[in-house]
């Protein structure tokens, strides 16, 4: 037998109790009355819900201003984060790559230091500072690109401050951090002058040499924590190839031809620093010889010349000594050999081609193959 839908509900005859006060006055009785505290049944919602009474819901214009301040700061540092995790997601997607001398050691790049940048800060900010600097040669528009290397300059500069005060006491864990800090660090002083100066504006002899003399001071902290280094986790990073190339063709003669000169500038004036000279030049034989070789070791010769060539030596190519600078140009035709690196791109023409426009004329000669390496197509 079917339900029959309209079938008569009982009603209810309860009524709400008064107090008597209010029958004898007449007057209306609040006493047990619906009110804003009181449950509802929410004839929306499954039976057994109630609603949440009128005077507990949340007045979107209650808001107290400090509430909202605060709420404006925090989603600022949820921007930030979001920064700090495109540019670590773009060091362990594309940068690592373009930084590691060989495929063998990518995962150190990839994986290794950026885990230890997790406990070290400076670490972190020098990360993002090489990663920002990268991120800007793809940069979709003028504004986004010098908002790139402006992040970049800011993250350097944050990372220089933090990795003073670490190295007074050095834990294995730091002495990691330490070592690949000063890597990414020397990587991002060959970069950002190319990136952050104008052409038209760069002065390509005194930024290199500005360059050398912090790569330097790197490699001098870095021959302190070497051996720990080495034992641990970044060993196969600090790993050197010792087998030596056997210098031959135009190299060699390169080579001569500027001890000859050293000679020769020595023979008509005594107090030329003929010895000085002459051991910037003997250094050059070793990674002479791996000129064009696709081997990893050449990163290795183009950062070890300039750790074992005298400190007098720099100071003359900042007074832009002429024989300084003529060994200097011979020195850049490495750079150019890696220029297929972006962090090295054009040093090495910019700064041959400097130095050609700075020599005297009688002198100029003397950096044909230089010119010729770089394919300079100037009057010699």
């Amino acid at each position: 037998m079917g339900v029959n839908n309209n079938a008569t509900r009982t009603q209810c005859d309860e009524h709400r109790p008064k107090c008597k006060n209010c029958e004898r006055q007449r007057s209306t009785c609040d006493y047990a009355s619906s009110g804003p505290w009181q449950w509802r049944v929410d004839i929306r919602g499954s039976r057994g819900e109630a609603s949440i009474p009128e005077h507990r819901r949340l007045d979107n214009t209650a808001l107290d201003q400090p509430r909202a301040q605060n709420l404006q700061r925090e989603h600022q540092a949820q921007e930030v984060n979001i920064q700090h995790c495109r540019l670590l997601i773009h060091w362990t997607t594309a940068v690592y790559q373009s930084v590691s001398r060989s495929t063998d050691v990518e995962w150190i790049w990839q994986v290794v230091i950026p885990n230890l940048s997790l406990t070290q800060p400076c670490l972190l900010r020098g990360i993002f500072a090489l990663s920002s600097l990268h991120l800007s040669l793809s940069a979709a528009n003028p504004t986004d690109r010098e908002d790139l290397l402006q992040s970049a300059l800011n993250y350097h500069s944050q990372s220089l401050q933090l990795f003073a005060p670490t190295l007074e006491d050095l834990t294995r864990s730091d002495c990691n951090a330490a070592f690949s800090l000063s890597l990414i660090l020397i990587l991002f002083s060959f970069a950002a002058p190319l990136l952050v100066v104008g052409d038209s504006d760069l002065d390509a002899i005194y930024e290199l040499h500005q360059v050398c003399v912090f790569v330097k001071k790197m490699m001098n902290f870095s021959v302190g924590i070497y051996e720990t280094v080495k034992s641990g986790v970044l060993g196969p990073l600090v790993h050197i190839d010792d087998s030596v190339s056997e210098l031959s063709g135009s190299p060699l003669t390169a080579i001569a031809c500027l001890s000859d000169l050293n000679s020769r500038a020595y023979d008509r004036n005594p107090s030329h620093e003929f010895q000085m000279y002459q051991e910037s030049i003997d250094r050059l034989v070793d990674p002479f010889g791996q000129l064009g070789d696709p081997g990893n070791h050449r990163l290795s010769g183009v950062f070890m010349w300039v750790f074992h060539v005298p400190d007098r030596f720099f100071e003359l190519v900042q007074k832009r000594d002429a024989f300084a600078l003529i060994i200097l140009a011979h020195y850049c035709v490495l750079l150019h050999d890696l220029r297929n690196h972006w962090w090295m791109s054009s040093w090495g023409y910019k700064v041959i081609v400097a130095i050609y426009q700075t020599l005297d004329a009688d002198l100029r000669y003397s950096l044909s193959w230089a010119l010729l390496q770089i394919g300079y197509t100037g009057d010699i």
